[in-house]
């Protein structure tokens, strides 16, 4: 568990501690402006355009395996970001450091879906959620520090570097302390679908990093319509992969995983028979709109306190920590609490909390506009980290509750392409809105994007309705089981049930 909680922190503190330390690289490297944004929006591009396939393959390869190489992986690129010695190298070394992250990252959850039972996987998922804002929320705090002790004639580059030994110690905790999960040797890579994954989120992606930071040109623009049909095929040639490994081949179609004139048919990337389920379709919907209001949300409250407000980026990052703090409460506490006693309401319960916790900030900053003063923001800040623990942990267990041991990789890589894809939204919408507004005030700016976030809280209130009442115990699942219609009513008074 240690292993993975710090693979996952890794990330997020990687993600942090580069944004600390930007204008320290663009004095030193030279480097444009471009040359910053790609620094962070490559990482981004490569990590997102590879996920479906890296779930894959911890099915095919071994969860714990295919973990520990992405964290080698992310050690021997952060080494490089380290000794770049140019923009464009560095660059391309994070490139490299955002698809290692994208190895490793499904593996986690995988992992944990393995070594967990149903009925114990919020808790850890949760806590899962909570490291990650622990993470994030440190970033600035290292980065400075870092950056402060000036332990090189270029301050910069121990800020990559910090990630080599905490790579390594994760990986070898991985050897050491987590049980081997036993692949799936007979499954198969879809080439192709990883291609067509690969090319179509990749250039959703870009067209969402791209538009906000240009205006949104004919190129951001160019990009987000490509992708649509190159994922439309995408989602077709699941489609037919899904239909040979049911058995359910149709005129001519070979049957995954046999020999037809002289060759095997891969097993899909996403199988469809994942979204037969209600937990792991709602799942996947709501987690798009929750990490659209947390992505946006980050970049607003970054460029509030940093540039709007002058704070320093050691101040900024302290003032995370009353969010981080009620993300723990969130899920340690309430999550852990009420949902073995309401189920799916306690996500419910948490969109309310998110919505007056964001409220309560926009009332704030309205009010006192560029004269805010910043502790007068900590309140809201409190309730809405507990309204995303009592989101986050729930959530991972519902969407993932009724997977197949075998489906667990790709149904991880899933769940976080959707997230990536939902936080990029939420920087190109939330953000956006913020960005082009700020001319006219820092209040009427900052009341603009949040009241985009509120609404969409309010659709997660909304969506939780469409989950599964309750999280089905391992026979349960395993069985295939689903509760009469008079333990269903009584579980769900609303009659929504279990069934999938």
């Amino acid at each position: 568990m240690l292993a993975l909680l710090l693979g996952a922190a890794m990330d997020l503190l990687d993600t942090s501690l580069v944004n600390t330390a930007l204008p320290t690289v663009r004095r030193e490297l030279h480097a444009s402006a471009a040359d910053l944004e790609w620094i962070v929006a490559g990482y981004t591009f490569a990590f997102a355009a590879l996920l479906l396939t890296s779930g894959r393959l911890g099915d095919r390869y071994g969860y714990r395996r295919v973990f520990v190489v992405g964290c080698l992986a992310f050690g021997i690129a952060s080494l490089g970001c380290s000794t770049a010695s140019g923009a464009g190298v560095l660059v391309a070394w994070r490139c490299v450091a955002g698809a290692a992250a994208a190895v490793m990252m499904p593996q986690i959850t995988s992992l944990l879906q393995a070594m967990y039972a149903p009925e114990e996987r919020s808790g850890v998922l949760g806590l899962l959620g909570a490291v990650g804002g622990i993470g994030a929320a440190l970033g600035p705090l290292a980065g400075a520090a870092i950056l402060s002790a000036d332990l090189t004639s270029e301050a910069w580059r121990p800020v990559f570097l910090v990630n080599v030994p905490l790579a390594l110690a994760a990986a070898a905790a991985a050897l050491l302390l987590v049980p081997h999960v036993p692949p799936a040797p007979d499954t198969r890579i879809d080439v192709r679908g990883a291609l067509l994954s690969t090319l179509g989120f990749g250039l959703l992606v870009y067209g969402l990093i791209d538009g906000p930071d240009q205006g949104w040109s004919p190129r951001a623009w160019g990009a987000v319509a490509a992708a649509v049909p190159v994922i439309g095929l995408f989602v077709a040639s699941q489609r037919s992969r899904g239909r040979a490994a049911s058995g359910r081949p149709g005129p001519g179609r070979p049957v995954a995983g046999r020999p037809v004139a002289g060759r095997l048919v891969a097993d899909p990337l996403t199988p469809g028979r994942l979204f037969a389920h209600r937990s792991f379709t709602g799942g996947i919907v709501l987690s798009v709109v929750v990490e659209t209001v947390v992505g946006g949300l980050l970049l607003v409250s970054t460029l509030t306190l940093q540039t709007a407000l002058g704070l320093s980026p050691l101040h900024a990052g302290l003032m995370t920590l009353p969010m981080t703090g009620g993300m723990v409460l969130g899920v340690a506490v309430l999550a852990e609490l009420l949902l073995p006693r309401i189920g799916r309401d306690v996500i419910a319960l948490g969109g309310l909390a998110l919505t007056v916790g964001v409220a309560a900030g926009s009332l704030v900053v309205a009010v006192e506009g560029a004269g805010t003063v910043v502790w007068h923001l900590i309140p809201g800040l409190i309730v809405a980290g507990t309204g995303l623990g009592m989101i986050m942990g729930p959530l991972f267990a519902v969407t993932l509750n009724d997977v197949r041991a075998a489906d667990a990789g790709a149904a991880s890589g899933t769940l976080e392409a959707a997230e990536q894809v939902g936080s990029t939204l939420g920087v190109a919408t939330i953000g956006s809105l913020f960005v082009s507004s700020v001319a006219h005030g820092l209040g009427s700016a900052y009341v603009h994007a949040t009241g985009l976030a509120i609404a969409l809280s309010l659709v997660i209130v909304c969506l939780a309705r469409t989950l599964p009442a309750r999280i089905r115990s391992e026979d349960e699942v395993r069985a295939g089981w689903a509760p009469p219609a008079e333990e269903d009513a009584r579980t769900d008074p609303h009659g929504a049930g279990l069934r999938t």
